[in-house]
């Protein structure tokens, strides 16, 4: 393929009904590297712009049927061919007046002749010129328009909020619809006010974000959270975020200028803020159950080694083995339901305890709580005293738990007292309680004291 067939020379119709003049012209153009049709009287001219729709024509003002000007008038008002060139020639002097007749006619151009070729191809060249810089901006317009639309698109369909700021005024330029939903006022308010954004802010956080407003109209920067109150009254955490937009011929960034545009956008992060917080939620209640798991589970081991200590003695007494059977039964019990309680992970998820309300001897969890801290009182040459009632000690209660709280006062005994100090642990009825055994029904209540001589 030649380079001509790729790119063919511009069309340029030569209508003239002289024949000297009209052969002349068509040369000049020849030698301008452009393709060339003639045409000799206004209806044919007409009818060969339709049929070869040339970039340009060079008429003549005087022609046989129809003048010039009547030509180019019916040109520019015709659709199909207003957007053809016309570079009117006419012979001698020519008045202003004509130069305006043929410019209100459409033209797009007058040239005087007889004109040097160079005054002639510089004159198309200049119309062609002219011509491309026009359907260059009308590109780049079209182009620009569709940019928008499907910016306009893109925004409005986004749940987030998308806006454009000048920060001269300061005025929105765009804001997606989501903004007059989220601050509750009318877009053309927000348009001239962008202000009236921070009257829904949560006082705490007002001065804060008016701040940070401030701020970003000097650097175009913005990244903050705040709470945000809705129309309807509801709060909802907000993170807005703005980087600075400058036009392409603006000066550079690191040289401190403002920006001329700021673009930004407001994102609802309630549900993720509230899924953080459940999820901190539970790593913290997972370590205060491995703490409870750690702390629960090592009271029963000190009594149940010491059992285990007893019965391997070389001749343990018979008294030994049934104190020891005894001790390892309870704690094994007491081990057993705290394991049940410790690994009940819907009671782990929920963040919450069930307590039991079962009719329990209280004796059991003293004699319990005291056989699981006598190894540690031993250690520390602590004196540990029971003293309880002969009457039973019936409760309403969970066993487990009151085990667990009396394990922990003893414990809490041992570790504040002193080497070689006194505990003493009684329980006794309440005044008016003695003849009658205490249950639930009746009323009566059992004091446990826990004393001991440390700090």
């Amino acid at each position: 393929m030649t380079p001509h067939a790729a790119n063919p020379a511009p069309l340029i119709l030569n209508v003239d009904d002289r024949e000297g003049p009209r052969y002349v012209k068509s040369r000049i153009l020849h030698r301008g590297d452009y393709s060339v049709i003639e045409a000799a009287t206004g209806h044919s001219a007409l009818s060969l712009v339709r049929q070869h729709a040339p970039v340009l024509v060079l008429l003549a003002a005087r022609l046989p049927d129809i003048s010039g000007l009547e030509v180019c008038r019916l040109l520019k008002a015709d659709p199909q061919t207003a957007h053809t060139l016309v570079l009117l020639t006419s012979p001698g002097l020519a008045q202003s007046r004509q130069r305006v007749e043929a410019l209100n006619c459409g033209a797009d151009g007058y040239l005087v002749e007889p004109a040097e070729p160079e005054e002639v191809l510089s004159s198309i060249q200049a119309l062609l010129r002219l011509r491309g810089a026009e359907d260059a901006y009308h590109r780049t317009s079209r182009a620009l328009h569709e940019h928008e639309d499907m910016f306009r698109q893109l925004a409005e369909s986004l749940a987030d909020v998308v806006w454009i700021l000048d920060p001269a005024e300061p005025r929105l330029l765009f804001a997606s619809p989501s903004l007059a939903t989220l601050c509750g006022h009318a877009p053309e308010q927000l348009t001239q006010e962008p202000r009236r954004c921070l009257e829904r802010v949560a006082p705490a956080d007002r001065a804060r974000v008016e701040a940070a407003f401030a701020s970003m109209l000097g650097d175009g920067r913005l990244d903050i959270e705040f709470s945000l109150a809705r129309p309807d009254g509801e709060l909802r955490d907000i993170r807005a975020r703005a980087f600075p937009v400058r036009g392409a011929e603006g000066p550079p960034a690191e040289h401190g200028a403002p920006p001329s545009r700021i673009a930004g956008t407001c994102q609802d992060v309630t549900l993720q803020n509230r899924a953080g917080r459940a999820l901190h939620d539970e790593e913290r209640r997972k370590d205060q159950f491995l703490a409870m798991l750690a702390h629960e589970l090592r009271n029963p081991l000190a009594p149940l080694r010491s059992a285990a200590d007893l019965l391997q003695q070389l001749s343990p007494s018979r008294e030994d083995m049934f104190r020891a059977r005894d001790i390892i039964g309870r704690q094994l019990h007491h081990l057993t339901r705290l394991v049940d309680e410790l690994l009940d992970i819907s009671r782990f998820n929920q963040g919450r305890i069930r307590l039991r309300e079962d009719l329990v001897e209280l004796r059991t969890a003293l004699n319990t709580a005291v056989e699981a801290v006598r190894p540690t009182m031993e250690a520390c040459g602590h004196t540990l005293r029971l003293s309880l009632p002969e009457q039973p000690l019936p409760v309403r209660g969970d066993l487990v738990r009151l085990t667990q709280i009396f394990s922990n006062l003893l414990q809490n005994a041992a570790a504040y007292t002193p080497a070689g100090g006194q505990i003493v642990v009684d329980a006794s009825l309440e005044d008016g309680a003695a003849d009658t055994a205490p249950d639930a029904a009746s009323g009566a209540r059992v004091t446990v004291r826990v004393r001991d001589n440390g700090a």
